[in-house]
């Protein structure tokens, strides 16, 4: 399935942030490792900013997202479903993180390509994958 305009681009952003910051949540269990503790509570930090970000671009792009479409966005390219974490270790955890970091700045940089037209959009979503990046150089 198509992200064909850039209302389903930013719910889709949108949803996947949430299922980041649940992820980030569920994994405190695993934060003994001091580097890996830094790291989650800044992806969450971050996770929480983007939410917060992505709302207000929603409401101030209204007009934009209803006229202009988007083409090339494969929604399945981006997808991760955070699996169960209760039973698995540390290696699994930082592995799956890392997973779903790949996932989510793979959608921000062709996402940021796809709707250049709207300079703003294209550039916080440049923002967001640039900070993403320099978290997962950190695991």
């Amino acid at each position: 399935m198509s992200l064909e305009t850039l209302g389903a681009t930013i719910k889709f952003a949108l949803n996947q942030e949430k299922v980041l910051l649940e992820f980030f949540q569920s994994i405190q269990q695993y934060k003994k490792n001091e580097n890996l503790k830094e790291v989650i509570d800044k992806l969450a930090q971050l996770s929480t900013k983007n939410l917060k970000r992505l709302k207000r671009i929603r409401r101030e792009n209204t007009t934009e997202m209803i006229l202009e479409p988007i083409k090339g966005l494969e929604k399945s390219r981006f997808i991760f479903v955070v699996e169960d974490l209760k039973e698995i270790g540390e290696l699994e955890v930082v592995n799956s993180l890392k997973n779903y970091l790949t996932k989510i700045i793979l959608f921000y940089s062709d996402s940021a390509e796809k709707i250049s037209f709207i300079g703003e959009v294209s550039y916080v979503f440049e923002q967001f994958k640039e900070r993403y990046q320099e978290l997962l150089n950190l695991i």
